[in-house]
């Protein structure tokens, strides 16, 4: 059985970006001559919960700024900035409650339910992380207060762990919004 209490920043994220006490619990077994082999025998289920704090970095308000600078030349690409720069104000800078089961069968991390939240938003993550393979296949749904039951936007990450590809959708981008930023409503 692995405990893991008080994880802080450095440990969870490795980059300084999340803080927080995160407690861990797995029941976990694995086996195998290798590292991968043993990645690719790894079961059992899990649960984490704790409160994180994102906080803001230098490279991520640079990338806003290149993205903002490239929107000012196409409009489309602004939009999309101002919208998922909404996204994130509603979670950065903020304590959120993260908790969330998992389960992992031949290596594959699966989870269901796992959530950050705070008064103002929630982010419900909903898919896998393939660990033997190294690719994401996860959806977080965000929903912003004060109706926690409609989806404002809908952030699908697939492919490799590390450098996920993201796809965007859902009401932010309706035609319907075009100007209108609902997060800012």
């Amino acid at each position: 059985k692995v405990i893991a209490e008080t994880l802080e920043r450095a440990q969870l994220a490795g980059t300084g970006t999340v803080k927080g006490p995160l407690s861990l619990t797995a029941t976990l077994a694995a086996s195998g001559a290798s590292e991968a082999e043993m990645i690719g025998s790894l079961q059992g289920p899990g649960h984490l919960n704790g409160k994180v704090t994102i906080l803001t970095k230098l490279e991520q308000t640079a990338g806003t700024a290149l993205l903002g600078a490239l929107g000012s030349q196409l409009k489309a690409i602004q939009g999309v900035t101002d919208k998922l720069g909404g996204v994130l104000q509603l979670f950065t800078g903020k304590v959120n409650d993260l908790a969330g089961d998992f389960q992992i069968v031949h290596g594959v991390v699966t989870t269901e339910n796992t959530t950050l939240s705070n008064p103002a938003a929630k982010a419900l993550f909903h898919g896998t992380a393939n660990l033997p393979l190294w690719k994401l296949a996860m959806t977080a749904d965000i929903f912003k207060a004060p109706d926690m039951t409609k989806t404002v936007m809908t952030v699908d990450l697939t492919g490799p762990l590390d450098k996920p590809n993201v796809n965007l959708t859902g009401a932010l981008f309706q035609q319907g919004n075009q100007g209108i930023n609902p997060l800012q409503q």
